[in-house]
């Protein structure tokens, strides 16, 4: 299965290892560098992330999930919130829905103001275990 990885880009080298172990269990894995050349950051704006280039990582990693057939969604504990999944990961995963994309939760959906949402979405939550994605 072409699976997207999707979640806090805090997350970078979690969501890494889980892409390598994805594709050890026999599916396509796209992490979010993989959808092409990274945007030009000068020196100057090291740490800083202006609008056009967050747009451009948005647009990029949307391009991604419309060639897949699921997203899985890691979502780790982040600023003392248990199992985050923050304002990009939830429009990535409502774009999934639109386009009638599996979408896979790796731990507990958390407690959040859209709870409701995301449960609307119908995701399995895995708990962590790679090998409920099928």
């Amino acid at each position: 299965m072409k699976i997207a990885v999707c979640g806090s880009t805090t997350h970078y080298e979690i969501m890494k290892k889980i892409k390598q172990q994805l594709e050890a269990e026999g599916h396509i894995a796209y992490h979010p560098d993989d959808a092409g050349p990274k945007f030009e950051i000068s020196e100057a704006q090291v740490g800083i992330i202006t609008a056009e280039q967050k747009n451009f990582y948005i647009m990029r990693h949307l391009q991604t999930i419309k060639k897949c057939e699921a997203i899985l969604v890691v979502n780790v504990d982040k600023n003392n919130q248990l199992n985050y999944i923050g304002g990009n990961t939830f429009l990535e995963m409502g774009f999934a829905l639109a386009l009638d994309k599996r979408i896979f939760i790796y731990n507990d959906i958390p407690r959040v103001a859209y709870r409701e949402e995301i449960y609307g979405m119908l995701p399995l939550v895995i708990q962590q275990d790679l090998t409920k994605i099928k």
